[in-house]
């Protein structure tokens, strides 16, 4: 251990990273790999992707399409079959009521869902009538998968998600997904009515952001994209996308200002004068999406953007103020994007994700993100290898730490907490039940009023540790499996053995050293392979 680099997510950490109250599990190991896991079965899913069309935009896009099979699959393996819409918009709101170069059209795509065919699957998978907006991928009740387009799901997806690269430059990626589901937590549709079906109050929200510039989401009636104003002396400035971050950042909480050079600690904020000059605030689209659904948590959401830092201003090939890229990579540059980190930090840690578009593809992008869905709906992998508190007996005796937990005010984010033990009888050993039938047999225990949990092998569906944890709930009268209450979610918190095979360092203490063999009681270079 004399060289071990200590992976810690304590308590603290957990707690840091969400604004709600939260009772957090008493006596919890010190070195976790925290989890929550919805125990209420729901395979309904409205995944939403908001992707760039703004110049530049078609290498990243390109990719989308490749990995969407890479999505797909996390979700195709679900125990249960998922019940899917899977909608397109694009970032294109215009620009007020003005025509800047590339935002010729007023209102853009007014957040309607895509569904006009312009990739090139789209002659073998397409919708099958003009009128549907979304795609659908739900089980048929024999087996089976009931959809609305021809051909597979990718190449359908594929045929939509080809936006092209022409829209305004003047992105709204967080009002333009604002616009595409306002009204929709009502029964009597959206406000931008062909969108009217997509969201369902039952199922599950996912939106998912591509964009490689921050937002600039204004106000309809906003003048910061007045035409008539482009030298350097004007109030707003040269007519550039660099207005985006002069009025709607401050930086040391100063503004940004025009001259060249390196800004530090910038937000998003604005202390111009004139409203109308200002972006709309970023808690806005938080609370937009949260409101859709009664339980918050019942929304996700994912940026596929630039990191927020670093932050420099430069000069375009006219002189004019150009904020640089915070990131470069195969498919291009992207600007810092501090307004799309902001509204990723309005969701609790575990209801949203950031990728780096700058890395060589989509793929890694692509799979996260589906695994982040998938374990919401229904897979309870744990994160990493579970380390043995009793290695001198057989088998793996984890040591978790797992609570129900249910809604008390979902406005003010409160959650009640209850202890589920551990159950104390292993009644088979997966590997003599083909079939996973292991998993059906109920320990002696387990009562709908005393459940407890149990470590499921299954490296199958959990490459990473190897392990599913499940709740046992026992029979109920009716001698069904009992379901809890909607909302209930299982929080836990499992001891985890931890390794950085490139800096040779490995937990080496009783119940983690049989991981790597090799490299234990002392490490050396290229032990583990």
């Amino acid at each position: 251990m004399r060289h071990l680099v200590w992976l810690v997510i304590g308590v603290t950490a957990l707690c840091a990273c969400n604004t709600r109250p939260i009772t957090v599990p008493r006596e919890a190991p010190v070195s976790v790999d925290p989890k929550i896991f919805n125990q209420t079965l729901n395979n309904r899913a409205d995944i939403l992707f908001m992707i760039d069309n703004s110049a530049s935009m078609e290498p990243m896009q390109i990719s989308l399409r490749q990995y969407f099979p890479n999505f797909m699959q996390p979700l195709k393996d679900l125990p249960t079959m998922p019940d899917l819409h899977i909608g397109i918009v694009t970032s294109d709101l215009g620009a007020g009521a003005f025509t800047p170069p590339s935002c010729a059209t007023i209102g853009g795509d007014q957040g309607m869902l895509q569904n006009t065919p312009k990739g090139d699957t789209c002659t073998s998978a397409h919708l099958n009538t003009t009128g549907d907006r979304f795609l659908v991928y739900k089980p048929d009740g024999s087996g089976g998968v009931q959809t609305n387009f021809t051909g597979d799901v990718a190449d359908a997806f594929a045929c939509y998600a080809a936006v092209g690269a022409n829209g305004c430059g003047f992105e709204h990626p967080l009002a333009s997904v604002r616009r595409a589901l306002e009204g929709c937590e009502t029964d009597a549709g959206c406000k931008q009515t062909t969108n009217t079906g997509f969201l369902r109050k039952d199922a599950y929200l996912a939106v998912i952001y591509l964009t490689n510039e921050d937002d600039c989401s204004a106000p309809h009636d906003s003048t910061l994209f007045d035409v008539t104003q482009t030298s350097l002396s004007s109030v707003l400035g040269p007519m550039t996308s660099y207005r985006c971050f002069e009025f709607g950042n401050l930086c040391n909480d100063a503004d940004p200002g025009r001259q060249q050079g390196q800004r530090t600690s910038c937000e998003p904020g604005n202390k111009d004068p004139s409203p109308q000059h200002q972006l709309t605030p970023v808690d806005d689209f938080v609370a937009q999406l949260k409101g859709l659904k009664a339980d918050p948590t019942m929304v996700y959401v994912s940026a596929i953007a630039a990191p927020a830092a670093p932050v420099n201003v430069g000069l375009d090939a006219q002189g004019y103020p150009d904020l640089q890229p915070s990131c470069t990579g195969p498919m291009g540059s992207a600007d810092p994007a501090p307004r799309m980190a902001k509204f990723l930090a309005g969701f609790d840690a575990d209801r949203s994700s950031f990728t780096s578009i700058c890395a060589p593809d989509l793929r890694a992008a692509m799979e996260k993100i589906a695994t982040e869905l998938a374990r919401i709906l229904g897979q309870q992998c744990l994160g990493a290898p579970l380390k043995d508190k009793d290695p001198e007996s057989a088998g793996l005796q984890p040591d978790c730490v797992v609570e129900d937990r249910t809604t008390i005010d979902a406005t003010a984010s409160t959650y009640d907490y209850k202890r589920v033990p551990a159950c104390q009888e292993v009644v088979c050993d997966p590997a003599t039940a083909p079939g996973g039938q292991c998993k059906k047999v109920r320990h002696a225990e387990a009562s709908p009023e005393t459940p407890c949990w149990f470590i499921w092998p299954d490296q199958a569906t959990c490459p990473q540790a190897g392990y599913q944890i499940l709740i046992d709930r026992g029979i109920d009268e009716a001698g069904t499996n009992p379901q809890p209450p909607p909302g209930t979610f299982a929080v836990v918190q499992c001891s985890s053995c931890v390794a950085d095979p490139s800096q040779d360092s490995y937990d080496c203490s009783p119940g983690c050293a049989g991981y790597w063999p090799g490299c234990c009681p002392e490490a050396q270079p290229g032990c583990f392979q």
